[in-house]
């Protein structure tokens, strides 16, 4: 019987994995995803985490200078990689982060900074410019840095003599006037409000959707924090809105700025802020959302109900209002 031939055995290499590239690169990239999805404040607001991060070259010439967080690297003439920033390093920074008269930075600051840095290595993970090492925990920076939640937060919502006094303080303003109420009586954020157009307002009530400004500067591609919603029209807000509607007839926006575009938020914001000044008041469009919430507890909506007409879970209207519910609607 002839002997089998045996082939030898060839030894099957792994493909060796592509070099790390500097972080530079991955942060200019990082930049050019988050401005392609963003709206363009909270893009800024980005642009400027990374500009104290990691120095203004970031985002002036996609190479970073003297950050903070590139002391280390620089003084022993490392060449900085997104595997060599440690959760450590990026906590110190944020915790050293200096707020108002002298004190450190609120826990919302915090937050925002801990969100970039997260999401800058989820994005280096998509793209493959960060491998983890941690199977667990993938990200670690999502591992490492600390929630920085708010604890005992106090809730600021207006009366209903409140409510009465900063509407009639906006009486020679309509659109803001209109604005606000619907903040108010809608519970709508600052950012959706704007993006209403007049077709947006139904018989019973407001359809909160996904819209893109073509007639703008930047056009989103998502131009709400959550998903589209209905929004019923209260009986308060109604009255308001049938009397404002003709004064708006014919054009797009449901709020128009000044120059009958889509009004920026901010630009919204300090108009708000320079007319209340004038009447000694000082809410914001946070307490009037905080204002519907509390109000609509009080009357006897469900947790399930206020969540999903705010367009938030019912995690956080139990972390923010449970104590304004009657008990057999928690």
């Amino acid at each position: 019987m002839p002997l089998a031939v045996v082939q030898p055995v060839v030894p099957i290499l792994a493909a060796a994995p592509a070099p790390e590239p500097p972080l530079a690169e991955v942060l200019a990239d990082y930049r050019r995803f988050y401005w392609a999805e963003n709206e363009r404040h909270n893009a800024q607001g980005k642009d400027s985490i990374l500009k104290r991060a990691f120095g203004a070259g970031v985002v002036d010439a996609g190479q970073p200078l003297d950050g903070p967080l590139l002391v280390p690297f620089v003084e022993a003439q490392v060449e900085p990689r997104l595997s060599l920033l440690k959760a450590a390093a990026v906590q110190a920074f944020i915790e050293a982060l200096p707020g108002r008269k002298e004190e450190l930075a609120s826990p919302a600051t915090r937050r925002h900074y801990r969100e970039v840095f997260v999401g800058l290595f989820e994005h280096a993970m998509r793209i493959g410019s960060f491998i983890p090492t941690n199977v667990r925990y993938p990200n670690p920076m999502a591992a490492g840095l600390p929630a920085y939640n708010e604890k005992n937060r106090i809730i600021v919502y207006l009366s209903d003599d409140e409510i009465a006094l900063q509407l009639a303080a906006l009486e020679k303003h309509p659109v803001v006037h209109a604005a606000v109420a619907t903040m108010i009586y809608g519970g709508l954020r600052r950012a959706e409000t704007l993006w209403l157009e007049t077709c947006s307002v139904a018989e019973v009530h407001l359809s909160v959707r996904n819209i893109a400004d073509d007639e703008g500067k930047q056009t989103a591609k998502n131009s709400l924090k959550t998903g589209a919603r209905p929004v019923t029209i209260l009986p308060e807000l109604r009255a308001i809105l049938d009397r404002y509607m003709a004064t708006v007839a014919g054009q797009r926006w449901l709020f128009p700025s000044p120059k009958g575009r889509r009004w920026d938020v901010d630009n919204f914001s300090n108009a708000l802020r320079m007319i209340n000044e004038k009447a000694g008041l000082k809410w914001s469009a946070m307490h009037f959302r905080h204002t519907y919430a509390t109000r609509r507890a009080r009357s006897g909506a469900s947790v399930f109900m206020l969540a999903r007409e705010m367009g938030t879970s019912i995690q956080m209207i139990e972390k923010h209002y449970a104590g304004f519910f009657l008990p057999e609607k928690l």
